[in-house]
């Protein structure tokens, strides 16, 4: 038997791995699209969440394979169905006004499964491994003292789920709660167009396909100069998090401050414009929230 807090953080790691390191962008935009294309694109991420849950199967045998079932099979129809509701969503709403619909679907999303990982959780915090697993492990590791393992295999879980979270999943997630913004140099139509526009065709000129762990989205070309921007901003906020991660697991939170206050410096002049200055508060405080959260979290579980 896995001692219980350890099974859940590796439950855990094969569910951030699957949703955000080994899903692409181009699944995502195959899965944002219809008909076999986008079920394909579908059946290809529920192989790779059950890809990702094997080790369980190796590990524990017969109930191995059931927390696999349990979480890879449900796992495309709550991703198709967080996407047909935000095509709902997207076809309701002014793409000119703010909605909290976007990020609270992503969360809901995430959600629904983690209850699918506490699931295979209780299939397996009871069960016994398989004794040639047992016995592999304990070949690999002799002469190390069980304390010394375990906390070492602590340390690699939630040091991967905090580069995970802080490094890939917020840059899905804090986007999602920013305010749109006027793309410089278009017409005020593309503002206001209705919102079937958003289902034009990703070839019509001027137009560029982005896409997220939502859905695709249909945005006016930007020019190189502002795209750089944004990802250079994408950067500076993993760096951010990372940096507020390592300091409150360092106990150091009041340098926190020194941070954000010189992430605030670099920009102090565009913060005269509302409009920045709204997205640069909103942005910053979703990405400080991620990494607090993540940190304490991390704390805990590891006791320092």
């Amino acid at each position: 038997m896995t001692e219980p807090l350890l099974l859940i953080g590796w439950l855990l790691v094969s569910h951030l791995t699957a949703d955000f390191v080994l899903q692409t962008n181009a699944s995502v935009a195959d899965r944002n699209g219809s008909g076999p294309r986008a079920r394909r694109a579908f059946g290809r991420h529920a192989l790779i969440v059950a890809a990702c849950m094997a080790p369980f199967w190796l590990a524990y045998g017969t109930p191995g394979l059931i927390a696999l079932l349990v979480v890879a099979v449900p796992h495309p129809f709550i991703d198709a169905a967080k996407t047909r509701l935000t095509e709902l969503q997207r076809a309701a709403a002014d793409p000119t006004d703010w909605s909290p619909w976007p990020a609270g679907l992503f969360l809901l999303d995430q959600v629904a499964h983690l209850a699918l990982v506490y699931g295979a959780w209780v299939l397996l915090r009871d069960a016994a491994l398989n004794p040639w697993f047992v016995d592999r492990v304990a070949q690999a590791t002799a002469g190390i003292a069980p304390a010394d393992i375990h906390l070492a295999a602590l340390i690699v879980v939630v040091g991967w789920s905090l580069a995970v979270v802080n490094g890939r999943a917020a840059r899905f997630f804090v986007p999602l709660l920013l305010p749109p913004e006027a793309v410089p140099g278009t017409a005020p139509a593309a503002a206001t167009a209705p919102p079937a526009a958003a289902t034009a065709p990703p070839a019509a000129a001027g137009y560029s396909v982005k896409f997220g762990p939502l859905s695709g989205r249909i945005e006016p070309d930007r020019p190189n100069t502002v795209e750089t921007s944004d990802n250079v901003g994408a950067v500076v906020g993993v760096l951010e998090r990372l940096l507020i991660v390592i300091l409150i697991l360092d106990h150091a939170e009041a340098a926190i401050g020194l941070v954000i206050a010189a992430k605030t410096l670099a920009r102090f002049k565009q913060l005269d414009e509302r409009a920045f200055a709204e997205k640069y508060l909103v942005g910053t405080l979703a990405s400080v929230t991620v990494a607090v959260a993540s940190a304490l979290a991390a704390r805990a579980v590891l006791g320092i």
